[in-house]
């Protein structure tokens, strides 16, 4: 996968088009089944203290702490905007420390 961000990049774009598309369908999908309404839910992957409300969205990206800036803005950062986009801003996780926590703030929306 690494090496496919430099190698082919358009099959990296079709690949993380493809996740994205179904992350949102099955997060539509939970909507309808429980009701239709996101204030019918919390943030429950962490504590209220790290995601209060009115937050919904969430998105983890574990890659992210090992890639660096030019390689996070191109293939994170519009992928994690399209699952935040329907429920506006929230959370992002990753694990490990991160060459990139200096464009944490940049998704949209944040």
């Amino acid at each position: 996968m690494y090496t496919g961000f430099y190698d082919n990049p358009a099959a990296m774009h079709h690949l993380l088009n493809l996740v994205t598309e179904v992350q949102l369908e099955l997060c539509k999908a939970q909507l309808e089944v429980t009701g239709g309404s996101i204030d019918r839910y919390a943030g429950i992957d962490f504590d209220p203290l790290w995601h209060p409300e009115p937050y919904k969205s969430f998105v983890s990206d574990d890659v992210c702490a090992t890639i660096g800036p030019d390689i996070f803005t191109e293939f994170a950062i519009p992928y994690n905007n399209r699952v935040l986009a329907p429920w506006g801003p929230g959370g992002l996780h990753n694990c490990g420390p991160n060459p990139c926590k200096h464009l944490y703030t940049s998704h949209n929306p944040r």
